[in-house]
């Protein structure tokens, strides 16, 4: 399973390679929407370049729900097949995710995400 360090240390790996001001813009037709994956299989999103390091076959999985336009069901259906991250490092995904998907930058998204967990677990991060 993979921890909390673990876990923001590849969220700020993906901010370094896209850059901290850099804003997710969807690839692919409906551009309101976020996608882990760009049509060409290719991370998409925050959590979507996550997963592309820590665990690709995942990644590889929510692009066949998504261009099946079924990434609602994603979740529930490889839920039961992936346990990948502890309790508190999915936070951190949770919080990185809805950050980007509000429109802020990657790097202030993944700032906020780790000090809105720590908040949450009491500092014990």
């Amino acid at each position: 399973m993979h921890t909390y360090d673990e876990t923001l240390a590849a969220l700020r790996r993906a901010v370094a390679k896209k850059g901290a001001d850099y804003v997710y813009v969807s690839d692919r037709q409906n551009d309101e929407a976020c996608f882990y994956t760009a049509t060409d299989g290719s991370p998409s999103c925050i959590v979507g370049h996550v997963f592309a390091e820590l665990e690709p076959a995942l990644l590889a999985e929510l692009k066949t729900y998504e261009d099946a336009n079924e990434a609602s069901r994603a979740v529930a259906d490889l839920g039961r097949d992936y346990v990948l991250f502890e309790e508190d490092a999915l936070d951190l995904l949770i919080h990185a995710q809805t950050n980007q998907d509000c429109g802020n930058p990657w790097g202030a998204a993944v700032d906020e995400a780790d000090k809105s967990v720590k908040s949450e677990w009491g500092g014990e991060k």
